[in-house]
């Protein structure tokens, strides 16, 4: 089974949504402190919201041909970017966008402790890992969950009613979000549910951070600080697994 983490960091206004150059301050920043281990690569990509769309599918329990919805936004084909200065300049004009910058190794100063499960056991990782370090900019207010309730974790996906959630679309007054983390399960967030900007901290497979006396307030403090400068907001934290 293919399982990712992804942490998020996820401004307490929905509605906040920064220009280019916060997201290249933010991004000079990750790289300058660390963060993300050396080589990296930084990618943009162009996000376009489409009309609604589905995909024929065979439906395993009764054979039935059964027709799934698609997600409404698509990434388009990312660039890769010399520095994050070159943020500004792509990201002008753009409504909606992802900027991403990626490694494989061990940063220098690590968003978080990270390890994996051996033997029944949490153990921290010693040698090098996947990490992307993700801001995503729309410029409607969005969906910040996939769960529609806890239930959804304890059954099988019923894909004739399968609905897209994460990435559409939403009203402000979804604020409370139904986060995943492997340790707890379903977890509610307030003022996470929705929002127009966000930063997730993707890592490969089966890798994630331990829960503390914090919840999921698990990103350093350097990290949290650091994004409050360049966007001048406060954040608060969720997760995702899945």
């Amino acid at each position: 089974m293919s399982l990712y983490y992804t942490h998020l960091l996820i401004p307490l206004s929905p509605e906040y949504r920064p220009e280019p150059d916060s997201v290249a301050a933010f991004g000079q920043g990750i790289i300058k402190n660390g963060n993300v281990a050396s080589p990296f690569t930084i990618s943009f990509a162009p996000v376009k919201k489409a009309g609604p769309s589905a995909r024929k599918a065979r439906n395993v329990v009764t054979g039935e041909t059964i027709s799934i919805p698609l997600p409404s936004r698509r990434t388009e084909k990312s660039q890769t970017l010399a520095s994050p200065s070159q943020i500004i300049e792509h990201g002008a004009g753009r409504q909606e966008y992802d900027v991403a910058i990626s490694a494989e190794g061990v940063p220098a100063a690590p968003p978080f402790p990270v390890g994996l499960v051996e033997d029944g056991k949490w153990a921290p990782m010693v040698g090098g890992y996947f990490l992307e370090i993700r801001c995503r900019i729309r410029n409607n207010i969005v969906r910040l969950y996939s769960l529609d309730n806890e239930d959804d974790l304890q059954r099988p996906p019923d894909f004739a009613k399968f609905e897209p959630r994460f990435d559409e679309d939403c009203s402000l007054e979804e604020r409370e979000g139904i986060f995943v983390h492997p340790e707890s399960g379903a977890v509610r967030i307030q003022n996470a549910g929705c929002g127009t900007f966000w930063i997730e901290f993707r890592l490969g497979k089966l890798i994630f951070p331990r829960l503390n006396s914090g919840g999921v307030n698990l990103l350093d403090d350097s990290v949290v600080c650091l994004a409050q400068r360049a966007f001048n907001c406060e954040f608060v934290q969720a997760c995702d697994w899945g």
